[in-house]
């Protein structure tokens, strides 16, 4: 079953030739250099080189920025309260309302870290299958409990949802309307209530089945993992840039000007 996260798993490109291991554990630790990031230049500089190992792995960056819409959606309200709550030099005031310099630049310095996180995340998991991701985890001695429950929710969160469309579809062909309205809300809970009923009846049909041709929890894939000297010189490269723009952040180096924090 080919599905929406393994859409472009297939693609020839530098980042999808990586070995997962070593890609996982390189895009975690830019994620932390990156969470350190304090001036607007070191997350602006960080942001653009994200963007070039999104046009690395040949994914489109329509795709990966429309995975980073329902983040945002928690992003902004915070945005808009440290504007008008940090405090500092006022740029715009508005009655009882004050936009202040610091609360726009710690606002746009958190904005464009967090979005760059998330597109670094996204692009790791969409280069590669998740069932291939998953068993590399499994590789990095991570407990084979944690991997089951990934792979389990990536592979039957979609029936979830198929059954959830069925039972949707068999409500409106039976005249069914979401309204604001007391009945509405019944009929809501009971679609939840059943759904969460067939799904734990149908995990229970999946897991006897498993236990009678031999599961026991163990983790098994016939995916070999062969690390080659160009994935740490890969991991080396990328890793090094985020690291210069920290510690010149850090130390106030001079880089195209006087680093400002916030």
């Amino acid at each position: 079953m080919i599905t929406e996260i393994d859409k472009y798993a297939a693609i020839d490109s530098l980042i999808h030739r990586w070995d997962i291991r070593v890609k996982i554990i390189t895009f975690i630790m830019i994620s932390f250099i990156f969470s350190a990031y304090r001036s607007l230049f070191t997350v602006i500089a960080g942001f653009f080189l994200i963007i070039l190992i999104s046009m690395l792995s040949k994914i489109p960056l329509k795709f990966i920025l429309s995975k980073a819409r329902v983040p945002m959606y928690f992003l902004i309200p915070m945005m808009l309260m440290l504007i008008v709550s940090s405090g500092g030099d006022v740029l715009v005031s508005a009655g009882i309302v004050k936009v202040y310099k610091e609360g726009v630049l710690l606002s746009s310095v958190i904005f464009i870290k967090s979005v760059s996180i998330i597109i670094l995340f996204n692009i790791m998991i969409h280069s590669a299958r998740f069932v291939d991701t998953a068993c590399s985890l499994k590789n990095l001695k991570l407990s084979d409990n944690l991997v089951n429950i990934i792979l389990f929710s990536y592979r039957y969160i979609y029936l979830f949802f198929q059954d959830l469309q069925k039972m949707r579809t068999a409500l409106k062909l039976r005249g069914f309307k979401s309204r604001n309205s007391m009945v509405s809300l019944k009929t809501s809970a009971y679609l939840v209530g059943s759904l969460l009923i067939r799904s734990y009846e149908h995990t229970e049909k999946i897991y006897n089945a498993m236990v009678l041709r031999g599961y026991n929890g163990a983790v098994v894939s016939n995916r070999v993992f062969r690390l080659k000297f160009r994935d740490f010189l890969l991991a080396l490269a990328v890793t090094a840039i985020p690291a210069i723009l920290v510690y010149a952040d850090m130390n106030k180096i001079m880089i195209f000007g006087k680093l400002r924090t916030w």
